[in-house]
Formats: C-alpha cells, sequence, structure tokens
C-alpha cells in the first residue's frame, strides 16, 4: 500500500509504502467484507502548511509497482486509483 501527503501542486512532501498491517494479515487473506484499521507514520523531512495538503491512499502489486483499480461505491474509477483521504 503507499500513503502519500501531498502538497496542492500534487508534489509528494512525504510517503509511506508498505504491507498493510506490517505484513501480520496478508491481502491474500482478505474478504470483500473485512475493515481493517492500520496506523501508519509518515517521516516529515521538511514544514508545510497541513491547511494546503491532500492526503492519498492506494494499492498497488510489489512485483510490478502497477496501482490496483480503486472504485468508488457507484462503481466509477478513482482518478489516479487512490483514495483520497483528507
Amino acid at each position: 500500500m503507499f500513503l502519500h501527503l501531498t502538497g496542492v501542486d500534487e508534489r509528494v512532501i512525504a510517503q509511506y509504502d508498505g504491507q498493510p498491517l506490517a505484513g501480520r494479515f496478508p491481502t491474500s487473506l482478505w474478504r470483500a467484507d473485512d475493515r481493517l484499521t492500520d496506523t501508519i507514520e509518515l517521516p516529515l523531512a521538511r514544514a508545510f502548511d497541513p491547511e494546503h495538503t491532500h492526503l492519498w491512499l492506494g494499492m498497488y502489486q510489489l512485483a510490478t509497482l502497477q496501482r490496483l483499480i480503486i472504485s468508488d461505491a457507484q462503481g466509477q474509477r478513482l482518478a489516479d486509483d487512490r483514495i483520497p483521504i483528507r
């Protein structure tokens, strides 16, 4: 999975890449109705204005780094295959 904190210009301020739940519950075991909570700490290398940022979440295939398709509740594919968190 990835978590990106970007400025309004879409430049990445901080990012995290890693397995959900630190690999303790592999996606191969997930069912469609599973709900998971994960805590991620983003390393911040520089100061930024939190009022002008966006936080994005997405998933990708580790072997190819290709993002998985993400759709909304109506089945519409989300831009850049990522979910806006904030």
